[in-house]
């Protein structure tokens, strides 16, 4: 959490991974720097984001990115982008065992002059529709599975007549079926045992092997 500091020379940004996304972005408009303002109200931190390659449908955080610094054997080695594999929200940092162990310190971002009002406008716009469209409501995490190529998680999930369905306190959101909200009280094991439930209904009826966009962490 004490790699939080933030550098913005001319159009190029150069943060520390611990820094909140939301303020990272927030600098950014505040310089009038266009590249990240489509990222706003994503939850957590740089390097999480990194790590997972976060975005919307149109843009990642690696489409401005030019290094990542990592620590790596003990050892702070610069990667470029080119040097990195990334696609569709998984990395190289995510998939790989060899660099299970690196720690994300620090990245550089080369970010453009674009006028304040309009970049405010996009954060708007984004904000408004995820109010609309997502279950900001409730506690949540996030969009739980990946679009399948060609196909909506959502889409296959609501198909399958699974909005509102429930373990305990876990349900399937009404209002966005690609997320799982915690309505009461819902324990880890709930949600767990509900995202499986509705990747062996997708498998069954539509013959689709959702995958996980989150990451679930077994503290055993």
């Amino acid at each position: 959490e004490n790699l939080n500091d933030i550098k913005i020379i001319d159009e190029t940004l150069i943060a520390e991974c611990g820094i909140n996304l939301g303020l990272l972005i927030k600098k950014s408009l505040q310089e009038s720097l266009g590249g990240l303002e489509y990222l706003a109200l994503i939850p957590g931190t740089l390097g999480g984001a990194l790590y997972g390659n976060a975005g919307v449908k149109e843009h990642d955080i690696y489409e401005n990115l030019e290094y990542v610094e990592v620590l790596r054997n003990n050892k702070i080695i610069k990667l470029n982008k080119d040097d990195i594999k990334y696609s569709y929200r998984t990395t190289e940092f995510k998939n790989t065992t060899k660099v299970t162990t690196d720690i994300l310190l620090r990245a550089k971002f080369k970010l453009y002059k674009q006028d304040k009002a309009s970049l405010l406008e996009i954060v708007k716009t984004n904000r408004d529709k995820r109010m609309l469209t997502q279950p900001l409501e409730y506690p949540n995490a996030g969009s739980v599975f990946k679009n399948p190529e060609g196909m909506y998680a959502a889409k296959l999930i609501e198909d399958a007549n699974l909005k509102g369905y429930h373990l305990n306190g876990a349900y399937v959101s009404d209002k966005h079926a690609n997320f799982i909200v915690n309505k009461n009280h819902a324990k880890g094991s709930d949600i767990v045992n509900l995202i499986n439930y509705i990747k062996s209904q997708i498998k069954e009826q539509f013959n689709v092997q959702l995958e996980l966009e989150q990451i679930i962490v077994d503290w055993e």
